[in-house]
């Protein structure tokens, strides 16, 4: 009797199950025709999105590929594809971002709407909206729907749930995305002012700034500018200098940063064994000039670490002929190169050209935060004109701030960075580099610099170097792409890969640059400030078709600048 009853029990199971694929497959089939999915029954919805969820869930947006293994997103209850609003603003083109009200705040062209997650209602422009956003809260963070927000935006979307994908396509191209006006400190994207004193750090001061917005407002953090200053890996001390150079490969190399409180600004004391408490990933180079570019990073990602020519920075910029106390506006016109960092955190396209002291061309100025504390400009802040002579030349953004738990373990020969390039007079170039695992462990990512715009790279791994016959039998690679910026990238493996204790491995990136003749980053000693450059820690190759290498160290006296992430491997 009770082996019947079993049997029983299976046997009603076995018919759920099939009642429940021949549901789910004939909802699948039906949102890929596109019908109305009012139409079924609403507790088919819970089995529909735990089907599709049990899969990798992909949304291509404007060219772009994004999949729920690399972000946060999932398919709700109510069919609505709900993604992280950490990646909204990357995907739309806009600044998303939670306030500390837990508002939803999102800016795209000269529409703001703030969007309430208890209740999904909105404003726009400041006046309530008879739209409604799905927002979910849970243990990841604030969730918003994608199809609601490809609506708001007037873009299109189709579900193919064959392959489980969304595919989103912007209809109207004439839609303006960067607002006339936008300021940090008005959008809760910026610390307060910090004043370098006497100390020749400005540079410093402005890659803090820089990295610090990127995680405003959803994190506030104030890091330490006296330990960048004082445990990079180039050769220069607090009142030398430095540039942005500097302070990339210190974020890189995972040296920092690290807390003010944990490293007090202008004591002269510093400690070198403090960890990093965040891990920079991407750091992007904007082009010369290109203020689209420049105002688009702002909007979706962080303030951007520029220079400018101080006449006088002794006096600071009031003394000179260049700026207006009363507008606390500048603008240089001459050839001197930029001496002054800074950050610009906005911009005004209807700034009036009259409040410079020098003739300008137009309208329009960068809002700027500055170093000198308070009591310089407005609270700190000034006006640079678009047609000041420096301003955008240079623009440096970190635009992936992440925990300090996203690897376990990085493996660099390369703790200067980006100091110089090697290559064959061609736009392509192989190169390579040697690593011994120190443990059992998972490949994660790959880390390299990429010189100018439009790099195509490809990335393969050598499972056991035993000479540089073994970087020739690479096989195919692991993961492709181009990067739109010079800068330096993190480049994820989406393939596992088991490492060894002892293993000898090597990771090889081919890379395309145009127009370079020299397209591999490396080390070396250029200058006193790179003095301490060390190539004896590095195993680095480079190539220009991949079959015949030679060691860079040997012949050229530098270090490949490619690093590892590895995860400890779970026993």
């Amino acid at each position: 009797m009770k082996n019947k009853g079993r049997i029983i029990s299976i046997i009603a199971g076995i018919i759920i199950v099939i009642i429940a694929v021949y549901i789910v497959m004939e909802q699948r089939e039906y949102v890929a025709r596109g019908d109305e999915i009012e139409e079924y029954p609403t507790q088919w919805n819970n089995i529909i999105a735990s089907s599709t969820n049990a899969n990798v869930l992909v949304v291509n947006i404007d060219g772009n590929r994004y999949n729920s293994d690399d972000i946060a997103m999932y398919m709700s209850d109510d069919m609505q594809l709900m993604c992280t609003v950490k990646i909204i603003g990357e995907m739309f083109n806009c600044a998303a971002k939670v306030h500390s009200d837990n508002t939803i705040k999102i800016t795209r062209g000269d529409v703001v709407l703030q969007i309430s997650p208890i209740d999904s209602v909105i404003t726009k422009n400041g006046v309530l909206s008879d739209d409604i956003i799905p927002v979910e809260v849970n243990t990841k963070g604030l969730f918003i729907s994608l199809q609601a927000l490809s609506e708001m935006f007037e873009y299109s979307y189709v579900w193919d749930a064959a392959t489980n994908q969304m595919n989103i396509v912007n209809t109207n191209q004439d839609n303006t995305v960067l607002p006339s006006y936008y300021n940090y400190e008005e959008e809760e994207r910026i610390n307060g002012v910090k004043n370098q004193g006497n100390f020749g750090t400005c540079w410093a001061f402005a890659a803090l700034s820089a990295v610090e917005s990127t995680l405003l407002p959803e994190e506030v953090c104030d890091f330490s500018e006296d330990h960048l200053t004082m445990n990079n890996s180039y050769n220069l001390t607090s009142n030398q200098g430095g540039d942005y150079q500097m302070a990339v490969a210190y974020f890189t190399a995972w040296q920092g940063p690290v807390f003010e409180e944990d490293d007090p600004y202008g004591d002269g004391i510093t400690n070198s064994d403090i960890p990093p408490v965040k891990h920079v990933q991407e750091v992007q180079i904007i082009p010369a000039k290109d203020y689209k570019e420049i105002k688009m990073t702002i909007l979706k990602y962080g303030g951007v670490q520029s220079s400018l020519y101080a006449a006088n920075t002794n006096s600071r910029l009031v003394e000179s002929a260049y700026y207006n106390k009363a507008t606390n506006s500048y603008c240089y016109d001459g050839d001197e190169i930029p001496n002054h960092d800074i950050v610009i955190i906005g911009w005004d396209d209807n700034y009036d050209k009259n409040n410079f002291n020098s003739e300008v061309e137009g309208d329009g100025a960068f809002i700027c935060r500055n170093s000198w504390g308070e009591s310089f400009g407005t609270n700190g802040d000034f006006y640079v004109s678009y047609y000041d002579s420096n301003i955008g030349n240079y623009n440096v953004a970190y635009t992936k701030v992440e925990d300090k738990d996203n690897y376990d373990n990085i493996y660099q020969s390369d703790l200067c960075g980006w100091v110089g390039q090697v290559g064959y007079g061609k736009e392509e170039a192989y190169f390579s580099n040697v690593y011994k695992s120190e443990g059992e462990e998972e490949l994660k990512a790959v880390g390299f610099y990429s010189i100018g715009p439009n790099t195509e790279y490809s990335i393969y791994f050598c499972e056991k170097y035993d000479g540089t016959t073994a970087l020739s039998r690479r096989g195919d690679p692991v993961v492709t792409g181009t990067l739109k910026n010079a800068g330096y990238y993190t480049v994820n493996i989406d393939k596992t890969i088991h490492l060894n204790k002892g293993q000898e491995y090597a990771i090889i990136v081919k890379i395309k640059t145009p127009g370079s003749e020299r397209p591999v980053a490396v080390e070396f000693k250029n200058d006193y400030a790179t003095e301490t450059v060390d190539i004896s820690d590095g195993r680095g190759y480079i190539s220009l078709k991949g079959i015949e290498w030679e060691n860079t160290e040997n012949k050229h006296m530098c270090n490949v600048c490619l690093k590892t992430y590895t995860n400890d491997a779970e026993e």
